[in-house]
């Protein structure tokens, strides 16, 4: 052979192996339209018997809402040099939240016989938010038995992305009327996810925050607005009370809810009233299920009337929430008033997040019946979408125990890409195929090292495929080396 030629050849070799190095080593690229390789929710057996009904199976487990205190700890710190405040002034509050997960701790200390298998850690709260409601004390012993008085509720932490041992400083701020009276108040604070799903702390049941801030107004003289009576409030023909559980109504025919309203001032007011009906809590707009409604009510000094609103239950709903907020120029009062409607049963999703599966992230869903009482037969799907493409779906019937169960999907080997965006979405049906409860959570994966490795558009390489392409690649050089030397020694 010419040496022009085994000079090309040589170069040759040199090339292939070059190009078989970088096919051996090179990262796979990701293929948005290969769902399977992405996740598996393809599952063909029903869920386990104590949820959904059918037998027990090994893709989907029942297991602990990480998510919620004490398996994951929430820490709100608030910071205020002052807790006595004027009427008409901005009172304001710095705070901190932090999180980490507990939960295996505290599955020793304080359930030695619990399974911590069945246990998933969580490492970040999407959506994270700080509802906070305005109380005043009640000072009378006897009234005080149907709960303080609700003057405000607001969101100070809108839905932010809230990770493991992160903290997330913000403020608290709330102008106090100034015509509202003097006397001894706090701040309610409840964590909540996506406003619906509760960390720690929920106002559905009263007094029962994740932590509470007590301050004082003061003036130099009684000074007094408006006032919604909540020690007379009715639901039907019952009384109505904070303190004590929702009260269960017979729904056959419309509801009627009355609050009185007092003008304490001295002087007319006109007084602009809203009554918004929700159809589980008073946390998300979304639940919202009739058209606000608005009124004006012109009330002269100390003169008090019946606020009444009816409505007739549609088919879906089993627990309502009506809120009423009267706000005249200088003052504010609202009343949430919960009910349940008698035999009648509606699913809810009380949970949708992620959580982690060993070095994978799999999808976390709570369901419940949002009756206190009974069961509720439907069905739940979900969907999982990357970057807005449906990738997979999972379908199941059956009936929803009466309290919170949570179920994780561990076949589901999420993998993907630090810019991909991960989206589930769960839907409840009842027996009649109707859409009787929805929610979506939205993820963008974490980088490489918590998100797992990205997902081959054909099949991955095997690592002992790898290394015969490295090996070939070694004889290639090997091959240009030695022809390459033999073309050396002729020419000498």
């Amino acid at each position: 052979m010419k040496n022009s030629n085994k000079l090309k050849l040589s170069v040759l070799l040199f090339i292939s192996a070059f190009f078989v190095c970088g096919y051996a080593s090179a990262e796979v690229k990701y293929d948005a339209d290969s769902p399977g390789k992405i996740i598996d929710f393809l599952l063909s057996q029903p869920l386990i018997e104590t949820s959904l009904t059918g037998k027990p199976d090994s893709d989907i487990k029942e297991t602990y809402p990480s998510f919620t205190d004490p398996l994951s700890n929430y820490d709100l710190t608030l910071d205020s040099k002052d807790q006595s405040f004027s009427p008409g002034g901005t009172i304001s509050l710095g705070a901190k939240l932090k999180f980490n997960f507990k939960g295996q701790n505290t599955l020793k200390s304080s359930c030695p016989n619990c399974d911590a298998s069945k246990l998933y850690p969580i490492s970040e709260i999407p959506n994270t938010s700080v509802f906070v409601q305005v109380w005043r004390k009640d000072d009378d012993k006897t009234s005080s038995l149907k709960g303080d008085y609700l003057i405000d509720e607001f969101y100070a932490l809108n839905n932010v992305l809230l990770k493991e041992n992160e903290e997330k400083i913000f403020n608290v701020n709330w102008n106090a009327p100034a015509s509202e009276k003097l006397g001894d108040y706090y701040f309610s604070f409840y964590i909540n996810s996506a406003k619906r799903f509760n960390m720690k702390g929920t106002p559905l049941v009263a007094f029962y925050p994740a932590e509470t801030f007590n301050f004082h107004l003061k003036q130099d003289k009684s000074i007094n607005g408006i006032e919604l009576d909540k020690n007379n409030i009715k639901v039907g023909n019952k009384d109505y009370s904070y303190r004590q559980p929702a009260p269960v109504i017979d729904g056959a025919g419309s509801v009627t809810v009355s609050v009185p309203l007092t003008n304490l001032s001295k002087n007319p007011e006109n007084i602009k009233v809203t009554y918004d009906l929700l159809g589980w809590g008073q946390e998300d707009a979304k639940d919202l299920i009739l058209p606000e409604k608005t009124e004006n009510v012109t009330l002269a000094s100390g003169e008090k009337k019946d606020l009444n609103f009816t409505f007739n239950p549609d088919d879906i709903n089993s627990v309502y929430n009506l809120k009423i907020v009267a706000s005249a120029s200088d003052s504010q009062s609202v009343s949430n008033i919960r009910f349940v409607l008698k035999d009648k049963n509606r699913g809810i999703i009380r949970f949708l997040g992620m959580v982690k599966n060993q070095e994978n992230l799999a999808p976390l869903f709570c369901v419940r019946n949002a009756q206190w009482q009974g069961t509720f037969s439907g069905k739940l799907k979900l969907t999982a979408f990357v970057n807005e493409k449906e990738a997979a779906s999972l379908e199941k019937s059956g009936d929803f125990a009466t309290e919170d169960r949570c179920f994780v999907v561990t076949n589901a080997n999420f993998q993907l890409k630090s810019t991909d965006k991960l989206s589930l979405k769960a839907e409840v049906f009842n027996k009649d195929n109707k859409l009787v409860d929805e929610r979506m959570v939205d993820y963008t994966v974490a980088p490489k090292t918590d998100a797992g490795t990205i997902p081959a558009s054909i099949d991955d390489l095997s690592t002992g495929y790898k290394l015969v392409l490295l090996l070939v690649a070694l004889l290639l050089v090997v091959s240009g080396l030695f022809i390459y030397k033999s073309i050396k020694t002729t020419t000498k």
